[in-house]
């Protein structure tokens, strides 16, 4: 930048903008190498939040030993989050798509007017 005096607002704004876009990815590159060398320490933590037991007094018992049918699994965060994702999803999508599968029963053929020939014959 010896020769500050003689350039033009353009040229100037042009140097400023390189300097500025250097320093930003020298950030960008810090803060990346930083979180990926924090990333061992936090999830290991993190993993044991998701896994400890929850004791929700009606709701554990009733997710693992109905839910479950008491084979052993625990409530956890990551069950407590799939379960409670799980219900609301489920119900939208039985609402909105046409044609899903329902506990109702099948519906019945509609009944004959009588033997056609050539037909097997209607009903029990």
């Amino acid at each position: 930048m010896d020769r500050f005096a003689e350039l033009s607002w353009g040229e100037i704004l042009d140097e400023f903008l390189q300097i500025a876009g250097a320093a930003l990815i020298n950030t960008a590159e810090n803060v990346a190498i930083t979180l990926l060398d924090a990333l061992p320490l936090l999830v290991r933590p993190l993993k044991a939040i998701l896994q400890a037991r929850w004791d929700i007094p009606v709701l554990t018992y009733v997710y693992e030993e109905v839910i479950c049918g008491g084979d052993g699994s625990r409530l956890t965060l990551l069950d407590l989050i799939a379960l409670l994702t799980a219900i609301p999803s489920t119900v939208v999508y039985k609402a909105l798509v046409p044609g899903h599968r329902t506990c109702s029963p099948p519906a019945r053929p509609p009944p004959c007017s009588g033997p056609r020939p050539g037909t097997r014959r209607c009903g029990p």
